[in-house]
């Protein structure tokens, strides 16, 4: 089997909630015709990859593929790909593409604000004057 550069990148960043996410990962295809399909791994450290996902070559199909995973924010996701043949050749690693994921959490609530007035009466009407707003 030929050695195999596959262009690969992220196409598509779609769910995230606080317990999942979702990317989408899309290259070109290779050409071979003894092609069985690709492995994308994926892992937290460059070029050290701890899970794959397997996909198999289909004709005519676009080369894309959703992986699954635990985010946390802030956290740096390696993506790299392999094409392998029906012997089970496989390709060396394409080039590498990191993913960091997003913060989504929102800011601690503000705590021990206080508000302070100023009451004034002029010729019998009481008025309200916002003098200012402090943290303690």
């Amino acid at each position: 089997m030929k050695r195999i550069l596959l262009a690969i990148g992220i196409f598509l960043c779609v769910v995230s909630t606080a317990f999942a996410a979702s990317v989408t990962l899309a290259w070109n295809p290779n050409t071979e015709s003894d092609l069985a399909g690709y492995k994308i791994y994926h892992g937290n450290a460059s070029r050290t990859y701890s899970a794959h996902v397997d996909v198999p070559a289909a004709a005519n199909e676009p080369k894309t593929v959703t992986v699954d995973i635990v985010p946390e924010d802030g956290r740096t996701i390696y993506f790299a790909a392999t094409a392998y043949d029906a012997a089970g050749n496989e390709s060396d690693y394409s080039n590498e593409v990191p993913w960091t994921v997003p913060d989504h959490e929102a800011p601690g609530v503000p705590q021990n604000f206080r508000l302070t007035v100023e009451l004034t009466l002029n010729d019998g009407e009481m008025g309200i004057k916002l003098v200012r707003i402090e943290k303690d």
